[in-house]
């Protein structure tokens, strides 16, 4: 399964929101990540725990408008530098959101490197976003 994932706000344009930096492990994994979150109840829970709920900003083909989920790229950059904290510090509390990351890894290196660095490069997309004026952004996940 392929999939491209791009950064939406108001009033961005096409080129904007695809001009961002992008995963260097690609968007497989990440993409794969957020499908499964959204479909694990313990998980989700978890990330609201954690105050880390604007990883589970997103948009994707056939969504209307108002069941799009904004953050800021503040929060956004937040939550995800705070879980890759977590990740690097082999934190416990976040084993079953590794274990769900390792399923579609790609395997090149360990999961918690991999998890990692996505994490660090949903900060720079966030970092990006901010930079471009974006008031609230999200992340377009289309397969």
């Amino acid at each position: 399964m392929s999939v491209s994932i791009f950064v939406h706000w108001p009033g961005a344009t096409e080129d904007d929101e695809q001009g961002h930096p992008g995963f260097f492990n690609d968007d497989n994994a990440w993409a794969a990540w957020l499908a499964t979150m959204s479909e694990d109840p313990e998980a989700m829970a978890l990330l609201h725990r954690l105050g880390l709920v604007a990883l589970l900003s997103h948009v994707t083909d056939g969504m209307d408008a108002d069941q799009i989920h904004w953050t800021t790229p503040n929060d956004l950059e937040r939550a995800a530098l705070s879980l890759r904290r977590l990740v690097e510090q082999n934190d416990t509390r976040v084993q079953t959101l590794l274990l769900l990351y390792a399923r579609e890894a790609s395997g090149v290196e360990t999961p918690e490197v991999e998890f990692a660095r996505d994490l660090g490069d949903v900060a720079q997309i966030a970092q990006y976003a901010r930079n471009a004026g974006a008031p609230k952004v999200t992340l377009g996940y289309y397969w």
